[in-house]
């Protein structure tokens, strides 16, 4: 947008195929510049994180995000993929979960998204965050 009106309309609307969010393309309705938007559900009061000494805290993509994306940092993509391995954990907290959720079960769901995406990833942010659950039976082993 190019004049900064706030005044636009929507020429163009579709809800992401894989994740809650939707792709818009907007016009600016004083200059006619067009641009596109990506419109997600906001985080903030719609989950809560209990600690281990049952504090309430609200979620924060941006913590989870910081514990993830040093684990990605040999991949050229690892800031997006760090994202959305975060939103993707967020997200499934939300299924799963009914207004709170235990830092230890929200450290497994990150877990199970990173294992998915990244087994040595996934094997470190374990080691981190103390969980006992071993990467899945997807691993090969060798056969005595």
């Amino acid at each position: 947008m190019k004049c900064h009106s706030p005044s636009t309309r929507v020429t163009n609307s579709r809800p992401h195929k894989k994740r809650s969010s939707v792709w818009r393309r907007r016009q600016c309705t004083a200059c006619g510049s067009t641009f596109t938007t990506t419109e997600t559900v906001s985080v903030n009061d719609t989950l809560s994180v209990v600690d281990p000494h049952g504090d309430v805290l609200p979620f924060s993509a941006a913590r989870l995000l910081i514990s993830i994306a040093p684990l990605l940092s040999a991949r050229t993509s690892a800031p997006e993929d760090a994202y959305w391995l975060a939103i993707s954990t967020y997200e499934k907290a939300l299924m799963q979960y009914e207004g709170s959720i235990g830092i230890s079960d929200l450290s497994s769901l990150a877990f199970s998204s990173l294992e998915r995406f990244d087994s040595a990833a996934a094997l470190k942010y374990a080691l981190d965050h103390g969980l006992t659950r071993m990467p899945s039976s997807r691993a090969k082993r060798p056969k005595f």
